[in-house]
């Protein structure tokens, strides 16, 4: 049985940062002109599909040409 790729879809401003032999991407204007809030990663040694990720407790707005950093554990969103 082959698993579903997720389709992340097009989009550009976004932030991408490397963690934990990860790629995880935030946000982004997407080909409508509106800013995503969704969340994504990418495992580097793993099964070549970006998974969405969900979050707890309160939610990021829509972001779009802003920075990312990783502190610890934690990604950290500036601007946009």
């Amino acid at each position: 049985m082959q698993k579903k790729s997720t389709v992340i879809g097009g989009r550009q401003s976004h932030s991408l940062v490397a963690w934990n032999n990860k790629l995880i991407l935030y946000g982004g204007l997407m080909n409508s002109f509106q800013s995503s809030n969704k969340l994504y990663s990418f495992e580097l040694d793993k099964d070549n599909d970006w998974k969405e990720e969900i979050c707890s407790g309160d939610k990021p707005p829509g972001l779009s040409s802003h920075k990312a950093v990783i502190y610890g554990d934690c990604m950290i969103l500036i601007s946009g």
